[in-house]
């Protein structure tokens, strides 16, 4: 299961066309729900992600991943125009 939420800078694009601002989106999905067959595309861009652990010995580590994705079908579980 993957839980995310995101603040500022949002946008949601609903079906009917419209487009929404919210201050708070929350999606609560299953992995294969989000990296399944639902990936639209991948951005040729790509962007360095730090895997290392900050306890314990540090032994620097990073992947490289593409910048932005598109998944079609994610449930949006909560949404907040305020606080």
């Amino acid at each position: 299961m993957i839980t995310g939420s995101s603040r500022f800078g949002n946008l949601l694009l609903k079906k009917d066309g419209s487009v929404q601002v919210p201050y708070n989106v929350r999606i609560t999905q299953t992995f294969e729900d989000i990296f399944g067959e639902n990936v639209d595309w991948l951005s040729e861009e790509q962007t360095v992600h730090n895997t290392s652990s900050s306890y314990g010995k540090r032994n620097p580590s990073a992947i490289l991943l593409p910048r932005f994705l598109c998944v079609r079908g994610i449930e949006i579980s909560h949404s907040n125009s305020s606080y």
